[in-house]
């Protein structure tokens, strides 16, 4: 009884924490989490869906928050290094170039690798909702598109790939859901 209570617990403060556009950082104290800091809201944008995707890598010293209703639709990814400080972002938000349409919905889903300086982010809508992925990787702090973005070459109808996503932990091998492909879905 006491796990399904902190679950429904866990859960709620995800509602909370996602459902009101912004991101919280928690450090795990067994058995449950306790904040760090304060909530994290990104001055200075363009959206309402703060947190709408949220990736770490494996030691938690980077992660990423999008908000893929940014400027109207296009969506974004942040970017941040944490330490003992707090927390900072990584030079400016990430729009991935070479987007179809004005709602392409960048950040719907992002993965981070585990050394956190590879970082893929979906766009869904793009192309009228038939989806694409870019890829971004960071050197010497700096974060940079990895050439253009990922398109499935093979979908029937609106794809939506790129709904859900997942990086191997060294960053190299993407998986990738297009559930609207041909009305039944494809990976």
């Amino acid at each position: 009884m006491k796990k399904i209570i902190l679950i429904l617990t866990s859960l709620l403060n995800l509602f909370f924490v996602f459902g009101f556009g912004s991101s919280l950082e928690s450090k795990n104290s067994n058995p449950c989490f306790s904040n760090v800091g304060n909530k994290l809201i990104i001055e200075n944008t363009l959206t309402d869906a703060q947190g709408s995707a949220v990736s770490m890598s494996e030691t938690g010293a980077t992660f990423a928050i999008s908000g893929d209703f940014d400027n109207s639709g296009a969506g974004a990814v942040w970017v941040f290094d944490a330490d003992s400080n707090g927390c900072s972002q990584q030079g400016v938000k990430l729009v991935g170039s070479g987007a179809v349409g004005s709602t392409s919905r960048q950040g719907g889903s992002i993965a981070l690798s585990a050394d956190g300086n590879t970082l893929a982010v979906v766009g869904a809508g793009d192309n009228s909702g038939i989806g694409a992925v870019w890829i971004f990787t960071r050197q010497g702090g700096v974060w940079s598109q990895e050439n253009s973005k990922l398109v499935p070459s093979d979908t029937i109808g609106n794809s939506q790939f790129g709904t859900s996503i997942d990086l191997s932990a060294d960053g190299n091998r993407l998986i990738s859901s297009g559930p609207g492909d041909n009305n039944v879905g494809a990976t």
